[in-house]
């Protein structure tokens, strides 16, 4: 019987990529055996024929199972993977990753080097969010682009500029605006790269689904296997996903850059199939991963929540995950060595002279 991995998904706001009420994506993988599964089932005692977080949470009864679960010797990198994106910070890194690392480095910058692409991000956000840009900045700019890497039209570019443009005027150090100068120097290249992209490649479906079967090749290898996933998700787009992903060809004549950047083509999928989740197992275990982690990232900050608490210290947490999310302790690092923003704007900014402006 030919490997099978089961994926499911949480938080996902399809076309709206930034919906507040819903901050975070995961996606969450499988790979049990008929052995894991029985495992499985002999955490709970339930009178329904699927396992599904939303309903399970709200039993103490069931929290338990399922805190039981996820400490088991189950919960392991060869047997499970997963991803999880803070909507905001993630578009934003897209912003870097799509946008402003193409230009800087054509311009002699290389940001992927010693994860300074990371470092233009982490600081964008911070001050995104800080209110140095006026409020509502992040959200402002973050649907501006997403809304014109969908529609790729003059418009759509116009707005996302203008948001840009209508940044405060009055901002004590215009170092900071030394963060947009790739995008402000160079609007034509702006809008030649965002044509060139997929369509669909800002999703975070998209990124994590190529990301977790990058790894599941790797670990497989050399051996081949089949794709499962709930056919009542609106994720027909996979199916294309999945074409390109098994093709070199397409792989080659396809623009990835960032998250994916590492990711090994072409993928060693070999079938796919929308399937039924009462009838699948191995589906439901990946939709209670995808929705604990969610659950747990969205209530972290909940100290009156202990189940999320709970879960933050299972095993579950301790996996090797792709998680992409602000890192507070890389801004405080760099602010403590000069208690100022301008100290971020100065060494992560670039130069308004090496654009010519």
């Amino acid at each position: 019987m030919n490997t099978l991995i089961a994926f499911d998904e949480s938080g996902n706001t399809g076309e709206n990529l930034v919906d507040l009420s819903q901050p975070y994506f995961t996606l969450a993988s499988v790979n049990f055996s008929k052995e894991d599964l029985e495992k499985f089932e002999n955490f709970f005692t339930i009178k329904s024929s699927e396992y599904h977080f939303k309903q399970l949470k709200r039993n103490q009864r069931h929290q338990k199972s399922m805190l039981d679960f996820f400490n088991s010797d189950l919960i392991s990198d060869v047997k499970m993977k997963y991803s999880a994106f803070d909507k905001q910070f993630a578009t934003t890194c897209q912003i870097v990753d799509l946008l402003i690392e193409p230009i800087m480095f054509k311009g002699g910058l290389d940001l992927y080097e010693d994860g300074a692409a990371y470092g233009y991000a982490s600081v964008l956000y911070a001050l995104l969010s800080s209110g140095v840009y006026g409020s509502n900045a992040l959200l402002n700019l973050n649907e501006a682009f997403v809304k014109m890497m969908r529609s790729k039209t003059d418009e759509s570019k116009a707005k996302f500029y203008n948001v840009i443009l209508g940044f405060p005027k009055s901002m004590k150090d215009d170092k900071y605006m030394d963060m947009f100068v790739p995008i402000l120097s160079q609007p034509e290249e702006v809008s030649m790269l965002v044509d060139s992209y997929e369509k669909y490649q800002i999703d975070f479906t998209f990124t994590s689904f190529f990301i977790l079967n990058g790894k599941w090749t790797n670990t497989l290898k050399p051996s081949r296997y089949d794709v499962l996933i709930d056919h009542s998700k609106q994720l027909g787009h996979f199916e294309e996903l999945i074409s390109i992903s098994r093709s070199r060809a397409l792989m080659e004549n396809s623009n990835f850059t960032g998250h994916l950047s590492d990711v090994e083509f072409p993928m060693a999928i070999n079938q796919f199939s929308f399937v039924n989740s009462e009838t699948y197992i191995e589906v439901q275990v990946a939709d209670l991963i995808a929705s604990a982690v969610n659950f747990a990232l969205v209530n972290a900050k909940d100290t009156k929540n202990l189940f999320a608490k709970d879960l933050m210290d299972s095993r579950l947490f301790s996996l090797p995950a792709h998680i992409v999310a602000f890192d507070k302790d890389f801004l405080d690092n760099i602010k403590n060595r000069d208690n100022s923003m301008t100290y971020i704007a100065n060494n992560l900014g670039v130069s308004r002279s090496r654009f010519g402006i």
